[in-house]
C-alpha cells in the first residue's frame, strides 16, 4: 500500500501530525475529488470533531436530510493561508513550523500511518452501529477494501451483497455493485454473485451510470440487444451519477471527536475513491466513425447532452464533447463547450497546487470532499468559479495559455539532441 502521510504522535515537542509534503494533495488525485472548497467556521487547530459535528445527523434521519442534490453549500475559491517560508522549512497543522527533513523521518510515516489506521477503524465502529443502512454499508466496503488493497476477510465484502439486496437502496446497491466489481468478481463463492447490473438499474431507471454498467456485463455476453437498449436508457437518463456522492459527508460525520485533521483527510480520502464508475465502454461505440446510421448518430447525440447537462464529473463533459464532435456538432456548439470544459480543469489544477498542510487548509480540504460530493464536482466548480469574481472567459484563455507553453517545451525538449 502508498504511504501518503507521516506523522509521530509521540513527539511532543512537535505534536501530532499528518501529511508528507504535498501528501494530501496526492490523496485527493487519488480519490479524483481534488478541488478545493472554503466558506466554513474554523473549528480548534487540528481538531475536526466540530466538523463532525456539523456533519452528523440523527439515526433514521440521515437520509432524509443528505438527500443527494438537496443540500446546496456556497462555495468559495480559497486564498492559500499558507505564509512563504524559508527554503527547508513546512508548516504542519497541529505541530507548526519544522524541518521539512525533521517531518519526512520513516519513524514519522510509520507513526502516522499507525495513527490514521486508529481513525480509520474508529471511524468503521461508529459507522457500523448506525441504524442507516448506507452508512452501514460504507463500513463493510471499507472492512472489504483498505486504501485499494482487497481485504483477506471476505465476510464484509459479502455482508455489504446481502445488505444490497435487503435495503432496496440505489445507493446502497450501487456501492455493493462497485466493491463487488472489483474484489469479488472472481469468487464463484460470494454473494456478490447474487448482484446484478440490471437490477441495479431496475432501483436506479433514470440513472445513467447504473444502465452503462448494464451496457458493460452485456458486452461480456455479446448481447448486442441488451447492450442497444443500455445505451438508449443512458440517452434519456436524467441523472449521470455513481450514487457515492453522501460517503464523504457520512464519513466525516462518523470520525471519532478529537481526531485531528489530517488523519482525518486520509480517512475521508479514502471513502472518495468509492465514486469511481466510469462510462467509457458503454459510449466509446459513439466515439467511433463506424455505424452512422441516422439511429445510432440520434442516440449518440441525447447520450452527449445528457452527459453535458447532468455529468458530475469533468470527465462526463470531456466525453459529451468527444461524441459532439463524432456526430457533426458544429463549431460554434462545440467552441464554448470546449472553453468552459477547459476552464473548469484549469481551475481544478491550479487548486491542486495548494500543498499547505496548514490546519486551515486541510479542513478546506475535508469540506471540499462533502461539498464537492454532494454538488457533484462539476456543479462545485461552476459555483466556486462564479465565487472567484472573475469570468468564465478569464479561466478558459488561461487554459488555452498554458497548453500553448506545454506545447513549446514539450517542443523545445524533442528539438534537444539525446545523449549517447
Amino acid at each position: 500500500m502508498r504511504k501518503l502521510y507521516v506523522r509521530e504522535p509521540d513527539d511532543a515537542a512537535q505534536g501530532r501530525g499528518a501529511a508528507l509534503t504535498g501528501g494530501a494533495l496526492v490523496l485527493a488525485l487519488l480519490a479524483g475529488l481534488g478541488w478545493l472548497a472554503a466558506g466554513r467556521a474554523d473549528p480548534p487547530p487540528g481538531d475536526v470533531a466540530a466538523v463532525s459535528r456539523s456533519a452528523r445527523q440523527a439515526d433514521g434521519a440521515a437520509s432524509a436530510a443528505s438527500a443527494p442534490g438537496t443540500v446546496m453549500v456556497p462555495v468559495v475559491l480559497p486564498a492559500s493561508s499558507a505564509t512563504t517560508l524559508p527554503p527547508g522549512l513546512i508548516e504542519v497543522c497541529a505541530v507548526g513550523v519544522m524541518p521539512q527533513a525533521a517531518w519526512n523521518r520513516p519513524a514519522r510515516r510509520e507513526a502516522f500511518d499507525a495513527a490514521s489506521g486508529v481513525a480509520r477503524q474508529g471511524t468503521v465502529t461508529a459507522l457500523k452501529a448506525s441504524a442507516d443502512p448506507l452508512t452501514r454499508g460504507l463500513a463493510l466496503a471499507m472492512e472489504s477494501s483498505h486504501g485499494g488493497e482487497v481485504a483477506a476477510n471476505t465476510a464484509p465484502r459479502d455482508a455489504l451483497a446481502r445488505l444490497a439486496l435487503t435495503s432496496g437502496s440505489p445507493e446502497v446497491y450501487g456501492l455493493a455493485w462497485r466493491v463487488c466489481s472489483t474484489e469479488g468478481a472472481e469468487d464463484t463463492t460470494s454473494a456478490c454473485r447474487m448482484l446484478s447490473a440490471e437490477q441495479w438499474a431496475r432501483l436506479d431507471p433514470d440513472n445513467a451510470v447504473a444502465w452503462a454498467s448494464v451496457y458493460q456485463q452485456a458486452s461480456l455476453r455479446r448481447d448486442r440487444a441488451a447492450m442497444t437498449d443500455a445505451q438508449f436508457r443512458m440517452s434519456i437518463a436524467r441523472a449521470v451519477d455513481g450514487r457515492a456522492g453522501r460517503l464523504p459527508g457520512i464519513a466525516i460525520a462518523h470520525v471519532p471527536p478529537g481526531t485531528g485533521a489530517l488523519e482525518t483527510e486520509a480517512v475521508v480520502g479514502e471513502v472518495a475513491r468509492f465514486d469511481a464508475m466510469g462510462l467509457a465502454d458503454a459510449t466509446k461505440e459513439c466515439m467511433s466513425p463506424t455505424a452512422r446510421d441516422a439511429n445510432r448518430l440520434q442516440l449518440c447525440e441525447s447520450m452527449a447532452q445528457v452527459l453535458w447537462q447532468h455529468g458530475r464529473k469533468p470527465a462526463d463533459l470531456s466525453t459529451a464533447i468527444q461524441i459532439g464532435e463524432a456526430v457533426g456538432w458544429p463549431a460554434e456548439r462545440l467552441q464554448p463547450l470546449r472553453d468552459e470544459a477547459a476552464a473548469l480543469s484549469f481551475f481544478s489544477a491550479e487548486t491542486l497546487r495548494e500543498t499547505s498542510l496548514s490546519c486551515a487548509d486541510v479542513r478546506r480540504r475535508i469540506s471540499h470532499f462533502d461539498d464537492a460530493g454532494r454538488l457533484g464536482e462539476v456543479a462545485w466548480a461552476r459555483r466556486a468559479i462564479a465565487a472567484a469574481g472573475k469570468p468564465l472567459a478569464h479561466w478558459a484563455a488561461a487554459a488555452a495559455a498554458q497548453q500553448r507553453a506545454l506545447v513549446r517545451a514539450e517542443a523545445s525538449a524533442s528539438a534537444v539532441p539525446a545523449i549517447p
